[in-house]
């Protein structure tokens, strides 16, 4: 009778992790799944994010191409004289 429980509750551990290996696998493969649909839905919605901030900022394609080119000028500093 010893034998039998033993080998039951072996089986029983033995089934139970059965069940945690398949859930955690099944969990694994939803996440690369959520992962890949994530990264495709980021890379359809580029031209929306790129051009609200554009319009944020106020510039358009044409216009940031020429304005970080150019760059604005900085009025440069005066030297002062040392005393001492």
């Amino acid at each position: 009778m010893i034998s039998f429980r033993c080998s039951h509750r072996a089986q029983k551990i033995a089934y139970a992790n059965e069940g945690a290996e398949a859930a955690k696998k099944e969990s694994e493969v939803n996440q690369r799944k959520r992962k890949k649909e994530d990264e495709e839905n980021w890379e359809l919605r580029r031209d929306e994010r790129v051009s609200s901030w554009r319009d944020f900022a106020g510039t358009s394609s044409t216009t940031a191409a020429a304005a970080s080119s150019a760059g604005p000028k900085k009025p440069k500093k005066k030297k002062l004289a040392v005393l001492g």
